[in-house]
């Protein structure tokens, strides 16, 4: 399965009863990006167009994993801050990937989504201050 925002594996291998996977380096996974970044309007460097093509974009590969192909369909399981990686290319702006997935079921996953991009949306508006009083309000409830 291919996408512009699934990160792409060259190989992998079982050591131990684990998998590990090889594949494209990474600047940040997307928790460390929105920590080193302010977040809000007028402090991202890329602007709100750029910031919903990355959700776009997310929305695209998990549209096309979910895809079923040869009476299979994939599924995510995990997604959080943590499994999406983020690339940044020379002058280019970052772009959001997934990692690797679990399987699991469609419905899971868009909830999950819908919850990251709840996140997402909170910090961009306030930057890590609010996401983190954000949390904290939400665990009190």
């Amino acid at each position: 399965v291919t996408h512009p925002h699934l990160t792409r594996h060259f190989t992998g291998l079982t050591y131990d009863e684990s998998y590990y996977l090889t594949s494209e380096r990474a600047k940040y996974d997307l928790e460390s990006f929105m920590e080193d970044n302010k977040g809000g309007e007028t402090d991202i460097t890329h602007g709100f167009a750029w910031f919903l093509q990355q959700m776009k974009g997310l929305t695209g590969a998990l549209r096309t994993t979910h895809t079923q192909r040869d009476n299979q369909t994939g599924f995510r399981h995990d997604i959080k801050l943590k499994n999406v990686l983020v690339f940044v290319n020379g002058q280019t702006s970052p772009q959001f990937r997934w990692t690797d997935g679990a399987p699991h079921r469609r419905a899971h996953d868009i909830w999950s989504l819908g919850c990251m991009y709840l996140e997402i949306l909170v910090w961009y508006s306030g930057g890590q201050e609010r996401l983190d009083k954000f949390g904290t309000d939400m665990a009190e409830e």
